[in-house]
């Protein structure tokens, strides 16, 4: 029988500031701020998977995630960061689409190209 050799990750909040640091950093240059706060959340009432507030300043994942596994955190990260990115640059998209028009869709492609998901999907 043999075992899975990868180490097992602590989905705590300093790992999840870690990994906003380097996305931040590798694909946004740095262009969201650094006070930005980031979180796992219980998120059941707002029935998301995770959120951007421009007015706390803040991302939260939702908790359960943390079963799900890193790449789906990290999909869901990335996600929230275009929000907050696109929304920092005074875009913040129509409510019938909840922010993911044009500008979001063109960032997804941006992200696709830069490589952000290279071995996430």
């Amino acid at each position: 029988m043999r075992r899975d050799k990868r180490k097992r990750i602590k989905f705590t909040n300093a790992w999840l500031r870690k990994q906003f640091e380097h996305l931040n950093y590798r694909f946004f240059g740095n262009r969201i701020p650094q006070t930005v706060k980031v979180e796992f959340a219980n998120l059941t009432k707002e029935r998301a998977n995770g959120t951007w507030s421009l007015l706390e300043g803040m991302i939260r994942i939702d908790g359960p995630m943390k079963k799900v596994g890193e790449l789906m955190i990290l999909l869901i990260l990335l996600h929230e960061m275009i929000h907050a990115d696109l929304e920092y640059q005074g875009y913040k998209g129509y409510p019938c689409d909840a922010g993911h028009g044009m500008r979001f869709q063109g960032e997804l492609v941006r992200l696709w190209n830069a490589g952000a998901y290279d071995g996430n999907l």
